[in-house]
């Protein structure tokens, strides 16, 4: 019991503030039990299991294993299949059973040594390639779906005995079922078994869409070297697509047809990948993520690319004015991302996957991911990053394979340096801002320099437009950046550096430069109501009516301003100016901040800010009231680390008038009552 309460899994939970775990009964958890190793000549062989990693045991041999030199071992355990509810792999209430990574097997040698990697509830396990054969005895009802070859050997004296096999593979689903609720499709190269939910659409909608996805994905990554394939229901809820899921079900702003296309590729390339695409999951899941999430924009790009974020709720005339229903379906990857960008919690997409924190784990770094290999294919151009990931992929299907081998593929396929791409995209948490230092133009030409605000050599697109129309294109190299140039004007009224944000930058509201009229009309005003994204082309300004009241100011209607959207800022500004109906005189509150972030010390960010209010405390007198603050945010080095330090300076000056009406009504008091008065003040 206590091995169980402190492994590696446990831990991850209690991390993660989730107690299901810790307080389950001990018929919930799964574990493996009387485990004996013998050899061919039926000589045992020793073992051990590590108190700190109770997830692998470690086989020592009785004799030396030389090279090339093989050996025979047989294993005989008990596995203790856990409940669905902690990583929704085992038993349910309703008879089913998913088994997953529930064997003993061997683990993936590379270097010279074994990958060693516990169970995090991530799915990254790191198996050595393998051949399998088992032998299933199921009692009826049961009955199996696999994504393993399949043959029944018997079915008698009620049980059904099956054999699955599969070569080549380090990882297979199985799911035991009551009644067998997956579906098979079957096109010219695979036969897809799903059980994704969608009661809206019929067999041959989803037949339609499955055929579309299954061929999109062999012609953009290859060919997928099984014969079948499973997309469940439990691993699309494991790992579900983040915006199609945020929105409630009565809004209903996508097509049935798009939602389950999504849901499906989302989940299909999820499986594809993780199956034949043979990297240690953990240390490299960046490439996991990056093709899927690059994958999937590829495909809204050829078959929705009209298709807005926020669906048809863009179309609704009353919101046209707002950034959030404007922007493109792909363009929100950037947006997710950038939330923990702001707020300094981005980690570097080469991290293991164990050290990400939950959100970066699940959406942004994967979304983070698909944006830089997005980023760099439209950078190299002629297909380059396409190919590379076609050829990676076929190197991948019989053999173990590494990011240095993705890296040896894409440089070999351009003659372009893109050595910055690994060092600084994804061996580092480098943030990435250009701005333009200085525009001088004539009827002819362009005069521009353009400044590297946080030292990341990175190339960068510069656009010059005509009422909003590309004029051109260009990139920046490294060199290019930093330097003064001059390029053709071209009619060109605007330049703008990463239009369409091909760049994951961390800031693109200094990005743009009018070449004609005055300067502040870069990024002129725009009042929005209410709340928004964040719009790189405008100074947003946001209003909202409010009111309130106190007893001597009465109702006080007003409105506020603001420049708070989703995305944090480094400036922010909250007024609101309202009216005492009580005193007909102004009243109100604002707020200035400034947030400045820290990226490689503890002290993670520093806010500087002044609040001050103004109202009435009697019917003849007003307060003002001063608040300047400042708070220092402190971290541990490890970002899963929940422990979180707060340091607080804070000044409260209050400006009082002085009423003659409090202080006739104090001198009307007795002495008893003075006293008293003098205590309540006090204690307000």
């Amino acid at each position: 019991m206590l091995i169980l309460i402190n492994t590696p899994l446990a831990k991850r939970f209690s991390d993660e503030f989730y107690r299901g775990f810790h307080l389950a009964k001990e018929e919930e958890r799964g574990s493996t039990n009387e485990l004996r190793i013998v050899d061919l000549s039926n000589q045992l062989v020793t073992w051990e299991r590590t108190y700190k990693n109770p997830d692998y045991i470690t086989i020592k041999l009785n004799q030396q294993l030389l090279p090339n030199q093989k050996i025979t071992l047989k294993l005989s355990y008990v596995s203790k299949i856990p409940s669905d509810k902690f990583t929704k792999f085992g038993y349910n209430n309703n008879g089913t059973i998913g088994l997953k990574n529930w064997f003993l097997t061997p683990a993936r040698y590379k270097n010279h040594a074994f990958v060693k990697n516990s169970n995090n509830n991530l799915d990254d396990i790191a198996n050595a390639i393998s051949d399998f054969a088992i032998y299933l005895k199921l009692p009826k009802p049961l009955a199996a779906t696999t994504d393993l070859n399949s043959e029944k050997l018997s079915d008698e004296n009620g049980f059904t005995s099956y054999k699955f096999s599969g070569e080549d593979r380090t990882d297979f689903n199985i799911i035991v079922e009551p009644n067998i609720t997956f579906k098979s499709y079957t096109n010219a190269s695979i036969e897809v078994l799903t059980d994704l939910k969608d009661n809206k659409l019929n067999d041959i909608q989803k037949a339609i869409a499955i055929d579309r996805i299954v061929t999109f994905s062999k012609n953009l990554i290859g060919s997928y070297p099984y014969e079948k394939i499973v997309v469940s229901q439990t691993s699309y809820e494991r790992n579900p697509f983040y915006g199609l899921n945020q929105l409630p079900s009565f809004l209903s702003p996508f097509p049935d047809e798009f939602i389950y296309e999504i849901k499906f590729l989302k989940t299909y390339l999820n499986e594809f990948l993780k199956s034949s695409l043979h990297l240690d999951p953990r240390k490299d899941n960046w490439i996991y993520d990056g093709i899927q999430v690059y994958a999937m924009m590829k495909y809204i790009d050829e078959y929705y690319p009209e298709t807005k974020m926020m669906g048809s709720i863009s179309k609704i005339k009353l919101l046209k004015s707002f950034n959030l229903t404007n922007i493109e379906f792909n363009e929100q990857y950037s947006y997710f991302y950038m939330l923990m960008a702001r707020r300094n919690l981005d980690q570097p997409l080469g991290s293991p996957k164990t050290s990400l924190i939950k959100f970066n784990e699940q959406i942004a770094s994967k979304y983070r991911a698909g944006l830089s290999i997005r980023f760099l294919d439209d950078y190299l151009q002629n297909n380059t990053v396409s190919n590379s990931i076609a050829k990676f992929y076929k190197e991948s299907n019989t053999k173990q394979i590494s990011s240095d081998d993705f890296e040896r593929i894409l440089k070999a396929n351009t003659t372009k340096d893109i050595e910055w791409f690994f060092n600084t995209i994804i061996n580092s948490r480098a943030i990435i801002d250009y701005k333009f230092s200085s525009v001088t133009n004539t009827k002819d030409s362009i005069t521009i320099s353009v400044k590297n605000r946080t030292g990341a050599q990175i190339p960068i697109p510069l656009y010059g437009t005509k009422k909003g129309e590309i004029v051109f294109k260009q990139w920046l190299d490294i060199d290019a950046c930093d330097s003064t140039f001059t390029i053709a004007r071209n009619t060109v009224d605007k330049i703008v550096l990463n239009l369409k944000n091909e760049v994951p930058e961390y800031n693109l509201r200094n990005n743009w430069r009018k070449l004609d009229g005055f300067f502040p009309n870069n990024r002129p005003v725009k009042f929005v109501f209410m709340k928004d994204l964040e719009d790189p082309y405008y100074n947003q300004v946001l209003y909202v009516p409010s009111i309130g009241y106190n007893l001597y100011d009465g109702l006080t209607p007003g409105l506020r301003l603001h420049n708070k959207t989703i995305l944090e800022k480094p400036f922010i500004f909250d007024i609101n100016p309202s009216y005492s109906t009580k005193s007909n005189n102004l009243s109100g509150s604002a707020l200035i901040a400034v947030n400045q972030n820290f990226r490689n010390s503890r002290l993670f960010n520093a806010r500087y800010s002044l609040s001050t209010s103004y109202f009435h405390y009697a019917e003849d007198a007003t307060y003002l009231k001063l608040n300047p603050t400042v708070q220092l945010r402190i971290r541990q080095s490890n970002f899963r680390d929940n422990r979180k330090q707060l340091i607080l300076f804070r000044q409260v000056m209050v400006n009082k008038e002085k009423s003659e009406l409090c202080e006739s009504r104090v001198e009307k008091m007795t002495k008893k009552e003075r006293n008293n008065f003098q205590i309540i003040s006090l204690i307000v």
